[in-house]
């Protein structure tokens, strides 16, 4: 473990849920979710549609936080071979400090972590599976209320859990949204990508972002199920319901940036940071490739649509400066933070390390070793500061 002379937030780390986290709230008058056990294996429906984004959606045994680190870092240095075989060693039981917050609180203090984003691990995948607004918001309001009972949106101003919101419908997206700041929320959650075939920077969404920005809270875009991989992958004749670890290599390349690198510039050239300048918007789990390539293509865009319209009205500054004064990105672990850093500035970018993941780190504190380059205000910047700013919290010294 990395020892640092403060203590971390940590922008991307997960707890896993318990099986009735979408059926304990749930309204038995519109609840469409239920689990049913076929060959032996419990599976979650939304009505007639499986939710098979995820091979085990029980979480009952996982693997160890970091299990998957040297493959990944394999990867990163481009020497991955062919024939790789995923090892996720041994499947355990989730201990308690994965599924409730008074023993993460005390793993949080042996990790050194002050604060930490929190988000879901089953949650960020059933969106894709609902198909009209009532199943949507049905659903997703039994599953906050289960995570503010059993986590809080912000316990302790240390465990900031977002609840889920959803765009389909502009009115009820507004209601959400309130609901979940009348109880302490300082971040949400949306799904990357469009809503009801409608950016979210459409003119439709402003009371929902005009509600966020008199709040100053944050809006946080974690990788998730994507209409995307359904779409794509059956206009490429690609499987549309294979599950997430058995996606094709075709499906991670076409399907895994696009919808934040959409989402992101829906809402810079679609001016939603110009309408309400306190927004501010965070990825999380979705890497930092694309970073680069989307802001070149964001710059030459808004010379090439000049003369076209402007929906949310004409942007007043270069969309990679608007992009810079209102997003944050969180690199995966074994990426680049520090050219990263150097791209959008070192202010936007916030270290997280996917804990308990077998992708993420075992120890969130050793994301700092890629950041030996930096001066120590900016590695705590990095470590510490954006986020707590973000968060409107403190500093707190060294937790062990």
């Amino acid at each position: 473990m990395t020892k640092l002379p403060y203590a971390v937030c940590d922008a991307d780390s997960h707890y896993y849920e318990p099986e009735d986290c979408l059926t304990r709230h749930a309204d038995p008058r519109t609840n469409i979710v239920e689990w049913r056990t076929e060959g032996g294996k419990r599976r979650l429906y939304a009505g007639d549609r499986r939710m098979n984004f995820l091979s085990n959606p029980t979480y009952d045994r996982v693997a160890a936080p970091g299990a998957l680190r040297e493959l990944f870092m394999t990867v990163a240095d481009g020497n991955v071979a062919l024939d790789v075989e995923v090892d996720y060693g041994v499947l355990s039981p989730p201990p308690p400090a994965y599924m409730h917050r008074d023993p993460r609180l005390a793993m949080m203090d042996e990790q050194n972590i002050q604060a930490a984003i929190l988000v879901p691990s089953l949650g960020v995948t059933i969106e894709a599976f609902l198909e009209t607004p009532d199943e949507t918001y049905s659903t997703l309001r039994a599953f906050n209320e289960w995570l503010y009972e059993d986590w809080g949106f912000s316990y302790k101003e240390r465990i900031f859990a977002p609840p889920l919101m959803s765009l389909v419908d502009p009115d009820r997206a507004a209601e959400e949204l309130t609901w979940a700041l009348s109880l302490g929320a300082r971040i949400v959650h949306l799904r990357p990508g469009p809503a009801a075939e409608r950016s979210p920077g459409d003119p439709a969404y402003d009371r929902f972002w005009s509600i966020l920005n008199e709040a100053g809270a944050v809006v946080a875009c974690h990788q998730a199920a994507s209409v995307y991989n359904r779409v794509l992958s059956e206009l490429w004749g690609e499987s549309t319901t294979a599950p997430s670890n058995r996606r094709s290599a075709f499906q991670h390349a076409i399907a895994e940036d696009r919808p934040v690198m959409d989402m992101m510039a829906a809402l810079v050239l679609h001016n939603v940071f110009g309408r309400f300048p306190n927004v501010k918007a965070v990825s999380i789990e979705n890497g930092a490739a694309w970073v680069s390539y989307l802001l070149k293509t964001m710059d030459k865009a808004m010379t090439m649509g000049r003369r076209g319209p402007w929906i949310g009205g004409k942007l007043s500054a270069k969309p990679s400066e608007i992009f810079r004064q209102h997003c944050s990105v969180a690199p995966f672990p074994e990426e680049d933070p520090v050219g990263l850093s150097k791209l959008i500035g070192v202010d936007s970018v916030l270290m997280g390390s996917d804990f308990p993941h077998p992708e993420g780190l075992a120890e969130p504190t050793d994301f700092a070793d890629a950041l030996e380059s930096l001066s120590a205000p900016d590695v705590k910047k990095i470590m510490h500061d954006n986020l707590a700013g973000l968060l409107c919290i403190g500093e707190m010294p060294a937790l062990r």
